[in-house]
């Protein structure tokens, strides 16, 4: 981002040059290359800010997941998802894999907007109790705490 707003110094400069009427090389490109600089930036920004519309993570609705920005768009239902993993590194990743096999997606901490560990629980509750997804379609909040509370009932009945 910081890239795109300095390629438009160029233009800013050859713009008070212009009006100020000082003297310059008489090139062409020297006199409108950082205009053409400025609309790459423009067009670049523009892009930018069309992908940041959607929020980053995973969005749980009754019928499926959908979502992932910047890894590209999943709009799986319920059956079609698979194994939900986190594979470890330097920076976790959810591991999302489709029930046939492909594709495979390894979503990175900061475009899930969560903790991996914690999606991946979420995921495998929803995924393994078809009778609790309706509670996704009342918001984040309560699905989640009944989540917890039925992840955690089962954690303290083991030990």
């Amino acid at each position: 981002m910081v890239l795109l707003l300095v390629l438009f110094l160029p233009a800013v400069a050859q713009g008070a040059t212009d009006i100020l009427g000082l003297e310059t090389m008489p090139s062409v490109l020297v006199r409108r290359g950082p205009y053409l600089l400025a609309a790459l930036a423009a067009g670049g920004l523009v892009v930018m800010l069309w992908r940041l519309r959607r929020a980053p993570g995973i969005e749980m609705t009754p019928s499926g997941i959908h979502g992932i920005r910047g890894v590209g768009p999943v709009h799986w239902r319920w059956d079609e998802v698979g194994e939900i993993t986190v594979e470890p590194g330097r920076v976790a990743r959810l591991g999302l894999a489709h029930a046939e096999g492909s594709p495979v997606f390894a979503v990175p901490f900061l475009m899930l907007g969560s903790d991996p560990q914690r999606a991946a629980a979420l995921l495998r509750f929803y995924k393994d109790n078809p009778t609790e997804r309706p509670l996704l379609a009342e918001g984040g909040a309560e699905a989640v705490r009944r989540a917890n509370d039925v992840l955690r009932a089962r954690q303290d009945a083991k030990g």
